[in-house]
């Protein structure tokens, strides 16, 4: 927490299960156009994999910039990488935008240290449940692999990235994601009905889904990139 305000995101597993049932759910055109599912569901972990890019929160830390930028120059940069990576992105984009005040509602509501990540981890179950997502990560060699894709697309964003610096931040985000799997919940922790969240969800796999055709056709729409990554509500 910073400033009164948490930085971290709905979990790993809710983007994941996110970015699944839209890639499930593209029609073949579009599916076509993804080549590398591993890059597309790293891309769908957004910029949450850059906050450890170096272990400074200051305001240069790569992942507060990544998430401050307006989506609309993001994504006309991102599209100038990998597809697939952009794609995923997409999601994570949509995810963040639909469930954002949800979260940080829920958060000013109980004012309780941990709050913001123990809601994300029964969001994470309750999601992908919903879905019918399996909670796994991506292997740590897979990982390595996605080194210059992934600089190739943020170099694009942020010029200051080094491919190093990526490589670092992909093995830090496989110890990460190693623990959230290891520590996975399979029950909730807090007393809260979760099923009247699925109007939401459905609206963010509807914007996820727009997102992710935007950037394969390469046609970043206004309307639709017009949300933002971090929303705290009024």
């Amino acid at each position: 927490m910073q400033n009164g305000k948490t930085y971290s995101m709905p979990d790993y597993f809710s983007h994941r299960a996110l970015a699944l049932k839209v890639l499930k759910d593209l029609d073949y055109k579009y599916k076509s156009k993804i080549s590398s599912r591993t890059l597309y569901l790293l891309g769908a972990q957004g910029g949450d994999l850059f906050y450890t890019y170096k272990l400074s929160f200051t305001k240069n830390n790569l992942g507060k910039i990544l998430h401050a930028i307006s989506p609309l120059i993001l994504f006309e940069k991102l599209i100038g990488g990998n597809p697939s990576y952009a794609a995923g992105f997409a999601t994570h984009y949509a995810f963040d935008c639909a469930f954002h005040p949800v979260v940080y509602a829920f958060e000013r509501k109980k004012r309780a240290p941990l709050t913001h990540f123990s809601f994300e981890n029964d969001l994470g179950l309750f999601i992908c449940d919903k879905l019918n997502a399996t909670r796994r990560i991506i292997p740590f060699n897979d990982l390595l692999k996605c080194t210059f894709p992934v600089y190739d697309s943020i170099s694009k964003v942020e010029k200051s990235v080094t491919v190093e610096g990526i490589e670092r931040s992909l093995k830090r985000h496989y110890t990460t994601s190693d623990v959230l799997f290891r520590t996975r919940r399979f029950s909730y922790k807090y007393d809260f009905d979760y099923e009247s969240l699925t109007p939401v969800l459905n609206d963010a796999v509807a914007l996820a889904k727009s997102a992710v055709c935007c950037v394969l056709d390469k046609d970043i729409n206004e309307k639709v990139f017009s949300g933002k990554f971090l929303y705290y509500g009024e």
